[in-house]
């Protein structure tokens, strides 16, 4: 809608959070046309030999990248999202991700 706000950490994210749950300017827009494929026009897969270990791994490494809380991996909105992306997506839960972690860590 254009409204700014600051973008220091120390103000954190609440206000913003606030603000696009009581926008009238909100523009909902589908994700699923930014994945539409240039050629076919229909959504697809871009990585079709999907890797569920190598997700998982890429998981722990963000959460220690970004110092996430291991509850990430468990919020609805990121379950939602990695299904959307890509169906083949098991859900996992916190402990999974500790246990990659340490094998990250352990090698």
């Amino acid at each position: 809608c254009g409204q700014l706000y600051p973008a220091e950490s120390k103000h954190g994210t609440g206000n913003l959070k606030r603000h696009l749950g009581l926008c009238k300017k909100r523009n909902f827009r589908d994700i699923g046309q930014l994945l539409l494929e240039s050629r076919s026009g229909s959504l697809g897969n871009r990585c079709p030999d999907f890797d569920p270990e190598e997700f998982r791994k890429l998981m722990a490494t963000c959460i220690v990248k970004h110092e996430l809380p291991l509850q990430f991996c468990e919020y609805q909105g990121v379950k939602d999202m990695f299904s959307y992306l890509n169906p083949e997506v098991k859900v996992f839960t916190r402990r999974t991700t500790k246990n990659d972690i340490l094998k990250l860590f352990s090698n």
